[in-house]
């Protein structure tokens, strides 16, 4: 539940580092108290990186959005990784499939773009990372195939994605099952920095409530 940057309120934004969740590291399955970035050059063959994307495409691209001078979480950590031979794990929904992220790339960046509504970013292009959406995550839990068949919805289910899945009844019924089981399950609370106290890149900054459009306020 770690958020740096984020999309909310209909807007691309940034949260304050006093309302982040520091990021967390593990090690043999405990929470250990450490800054990750001092442990970069300790890790070893097996350890890796879970980072969050804002886009992935067919062609097994992931982007990653960056509001930072110096790249954000990938400026600080994927180069250093890569240097290391640390392997990076990309959970992102299907909700966030776009056609091309290679091409997305060639797009935005802070200093490159005009007018917009919320938050200037880039993006990032990872083609080399370790990709697990709702496909993925079917096939790793239950062996099964999983196929990507509807989009999207509304009262609730927006950003939903529709899955068939294929397999042996048993493990199909016990992937039903944990879906089920966690359907309803409540949304997480929204957290957002008031504009006029926030110093990101960004077109409402620094305007009091009166200000903003009334889906900001």
């Amino acid at each position: 539940r770690y958020v740096a940057g984020q999309i909310i309120q209909g807007v691309l934004c940034v949260l304050g580092q006093g309302l982040r969740t520091r990021p967390i590291s593990f090690h043999k399955g405990e929470v250990i108290e450490v800054e990750p970035g001092a442990v970069i050059d300790k890790l070893t063959p097996g350890d890796v990186l879970i980072k969050g994307a804002n886009a992935v495409d067919p062609f097994g691209n992931v982007g990653v959005l960056m509001a930072g001078a110096g790249g954000g979480t990938m400026g600080q950590f994927y180069m250093a990784l890569k240097a290391q031979g640390v392997a990076t794990i990309y959970p992102v929904g299907l909700e966030k499939l776009i056609p091309s992220v290679e091409e997305a790339a060639l797009y935005g960046g802070k200093m490159m773009l005009g007018r917009t509504i919320g938050c200037r970013v880039g993006m990032a292009c990872v083609a080399d990372g370790r990709i697990v959406t709702e496909i993925e995550a079917v096939d790793i839990l239950f062996g099964l195939k999983a196929v990507h068949y509807a989009s999207g919805g509304w009262g609730g289910a927006e950003g939903a994605v529709t899955l068939i899945v294929e397999g042996e009844d048993a493990e199909v019924n016990r992937c039903l099952d944990l879906i089920e089981g966690i359907k309803g399950e409540p949304p997480l609370p929204a957290v957002k920095n008031p504009c006029k106290d926030c110093g990101a890149p960004c077109s409402f900054v620094g305007k009091e409530p009166a200000e903003l459009p009334a889906y900001l306020r």
